[in-house]
């Protein structure tokens, strides 16, 4: 985890995988009904990238994270995600819309990340999707109209249905995931992104903008807001937690992260 403005590595390294502490996903503070499926599919161990990022991406705070493919990244955002959407009362139900976001460079990883949240997810009033080319954009407008909670998706496809999907809201987004950055920039998705982003951030400031309530209180920047947990256990949070994962630290994920 890479903290402020300190960048390291910028090859992908070899890493151990698991933990030398031996923790397993039963000692997080997650629903019982995750641990036990996680254990059905053979997830105990935690693995070294897992231990680190959970309990940050817990505090709410922005993070970089470098790991190298296969060390279990994926997990180690879908837990949380799946925890805090089943945590929050009264349920979440379909109108409430899109609260997580995870961006990811390709059809065949967009499937397999769907295909991940989909064997851990326990709770069947949470929905999930995904966006990606190949697909029959009929078949995607009526799943976005329907009401998806986690959305995964390639950043062409995303940015077609933000611009030209009516159903695809984006204020209530509280978390953006973007997996495999550093082959994101490499396939030439930098402008996607941050077009993306805009968009988010446009979403969220017109949700804050609202005028009695600045009568009373003052205007307040999301910045104002500050964070406090992580902002998907909440639903009023005006935030939003933004994680980007990468097998390499380069410079073009560099200025990403201070984008």
């Amino acid at each position: 985890v890479a903290n402020e403005h300190t960048y390291i590595h910028k090859e992908s390294v070899s890493e151990k995988v698991f933990t030398e502490s031996g923790k397993n996903f039963s000692d997080l503070p997650i629903h019982k009904h995750l641990i036990s499926n996680l254990e059905k599919i053979n997830f105990t161990k935690l693995t070294t990238v897992q231990e680190k990022v959970i309990p940050v991406l817990l505090s709410g705070k922005d993070m970089l994270v470098r790991s190298q493919t296969g060390s279990g990244k994926t997990l180690a955002y879908a837990v949380p995600i799946m925890n805090a959407l089943q945590s929050l009362t009264p349920r979440i139900t379909r109108k409430d819309g899109v609260q997580a976001l995870v961006v990811v460079p390709t059809r065949e990883l967009a499937l397999q990340t769907h295909e991940l949240f989909n064997t851990i997810n326990t709770f069947q009033w949470i929905v999930t999707s995904h966006l990606c080319g190949g697909e029959n954009r009929k078949s995607e407008k009526d799943r976005l109209r329907k009401g998806v909670h986690v959305l995964i998706g390639t950043p062409g496809r995303l940015l077609d249905h933000i611009f030209h999907t009516s159903a695809l809201k984006l204020e209530n987004i509280r978390c953006l995931i973007l997996d495999e950055a550093d082959q994101l920039l490499d396939m030439g998705f930098r402008k996607d992104i941050m077009s993306l982003v805009e968009e988010l951030n446009k979403a969220k400031l017109n949700k804050s903008y609202e005028p009695l309530d600045i009568l009373k209180h003052g205007h307040k920047s999301l910045e104002d807001e500050g964070i406090s947990g992580f902002p998907l256990r909440n639903v009023n949070s005006k935030c939003r937690q933004t994680i980007l994962l990468s097998a390499s630290l380069s410079e073009g994920v560099k200025e990403l992260a201070d984008f």
